[in-house]
């Protein structure tokens, strides 16, 4: 049975769903303030969207839902799946290293201590990104805290899970993730180095995710997709045109689908046929020529939201991140 499914819907509708039992995640985007809502199950992304009407993100499950909290971490559960969220306000920290690190101390211990050891997909918000911290830009900083606390955890390399780090609007750091009793496999880009092999100049400690991560359910499949840019190699390519870098970055989850269909029969042919497409966008001038180029390569019925957000490179524009939940 698939752990849960995720579209996207008017905020109004999905809210109202928050009264069943069935409701794994409601996901706002928008609410700049960086609060922690009430609800467990509901998490708010301080991420202003493009588009004539806001949507939220729904992620529901055939299975009843538990929820709680545990000090900062929300959580939902299923029998499958376990999705929790926190934040962490660096003003309670040193610096943005020090506070990276304290995130992820914070959250990586308890899967495995829910019985959900084995993490799929993480998604990184990070207030000021590219901002400096002592000479030394904020991302990396983050990195180097989060691979220290990847370290003390003596989490494996080859289970580092798909995952995406983007420009928040709120004061405070915001992850959320997917975990689950069995894990899932690792999927590379030949186009591209490995993010966790990237050169020194990168950052002193690299990136530590995958490009994408496979899960077989059974009969259904899923695909994380990460946050994925116009990086060929490890070098960012097209400089300041940003129709070339979507296409560029389009290629890239191209290739992540058909290795992942030629390896392990993923049912899915184009991108068409995601399930779910954010596009990250860092200059509210390039919304238009960005949606235009989304409608012509993929689909004006796909299934695709669009927010406001500072990316990993200052070089990069735009980044685009997917879903698949398919059978087969």
């Amino acid at each position: 049975m698939q752990p849960f499914s995720a579209h996207f819907e008017s905020p109004d509708t999905a809210r109202d769903r928050l009264d069943g039992e069935h409701v794994l995640a409601f996901i706002e985007f928008g609410n700049e303030r960086g609060e922690r809502a009430p609800d467990p199950r509901r998490i708010l992304v301080g991420m202003p969207q493009f588009g004539a009407a806001p949507v939220a993100e729904i992620w529901t499950s055939a299975a009843p839902v538990v929820s709680g909290v545990r000090g900062q971490l929300s959580y939902s559960k299923n029998d499958q799946i376990l999705l929790g969220h926190l934040r962490v306000d660096e003003r309670d920290h040193k610096n943005m290293e020090v506070a990276s690190r304290a995130a992820y101390d914070g959250f990586l211990p308890f899967a495995r201590e829910m019985g959900y050891p084995h993490y799929l997909r993480i998604w990184n918000y990070i207030p000021d990104i590219n901002g400096d911290e002592n000479g030394v830009e904020r991302y990396k900083h983050f990195c180097i805290g989060r691979h220290a606390a990847l370290e003390r955890f003596d989490f494996p390399q080859s289970e580092l899970p798909a995952a995406s780090g983007v420009g928040i609007s709120s004061g405070a750091i915001l992850i959320y993730f997917l975990a689950a009793r069995e894990g899932g496999v690792q999927i590379e880009n030949p186009r591209q180095v490995s993010a966790f092999h990237y050169p020194s100049r990168y950052s002193p400690k690299s990136p530590a995710f995958s490009r994408a991560m496979f899960k077989n359910w059974g009969t259904d499949k899923h695909l994380y997709i990460s946050g994925t840019a116009s990086i060929v190699g490890h070098e960012s390519l097209h400089g300041d045109k940003v129709t070339a870098q979507l296409t560029e970055s389009l290629l890239n989850i191209s290739t992540l689908l058909h290795g992942t269909h030629t390896q392990y029969g993923l049912p899915i042919n184009t991108l068409a046929d995601l399930s779910q497409i954010k596009v990250y966008i860092r200059d509210k001038q390039d919304y238009e020529a960005i949606r235009h180029h989304i409608d012509e390569q993929v689909g004006e019925k796909a299934p695709v939201i669009y927010l406001r957000g500072d990316l990993c490179r200052r070089d990069l524009l735009v980044e685009v991140e997917a879903f698949y939940a398919g059978q087969g």
